[in-house]
């Protein structure tokens, strides 16, 4: 598997990986930990994603070469139509909507479950999202989501995860 991207994966994982901090409500998400870390209900939901990541990954791949290849047939050189598919779509291959929607819906499940949980029991959703992944290996799945320049995940006018 190999994605046509023009990131530095590093900087995308720790990118990804800080920013939630710096709004309040990721401090009720608690901190970060490894897997061995977390409990039955987090290995779960991050089995659960596991499970669903080479589809979508394919998805995307599909997709994000099929945005690329157009510009090609357009008369660009392969280098240019990289640049200009990133140009249309800041996100490259992780703006596939399947890519999006199941971060989104991860985010907002792992958020849910540690709204049952105690502070000191909570996986923060970025931890569980990327930092398992570069934890465990995953280096294509890695690179898929650090092609995000932010999470596609909001905070509604109560402060909950949207």
């Amino acid at each position: 598997m190999a994605l046509i991207t023009q990131h530095n994966v590093e900087r995308g994982i720790t990118r990804l990986l800080g920013a939630p901090l710096d709004l309040p409500e990721a401090a009720a998400e608690g901190r970060q930990k490894p897997r061995t870390e977390a409990g039955a209900a987090h290995a779960d939901l991050y089995a659960a994603y596991l499970r669903q990541l080479p589809t979508i990954f394919k998805r995307a791949e599909i997709w994000w070469k099929g945005n690329v290849y157009a510009h090609i047939q357009q008369g660009a050189s392969e280098e240019d139509a990289r640049t200009m598919a990133f140009a249309r779509r800041l996100a490259g291959p992780a703006a596939e909507p399947h890519v999006v929607g199941l971060v989104r819906r991860v985010w907002r499940d792992c958020a849910a479950l540690n709204a049952t949980l105690p502070l000191e029991r909570r996986v923060p959703p970025q931890t569980l999202l990327l930092e398992w992944l570069v934890d465990d290996g995953y280096d294509d799945f890695v690179i898929l989501l650090t092609c995000m320049p932010y999470w596609p995940i909001g905070l509604d006018d109560q402060g909950r995860w949207c």
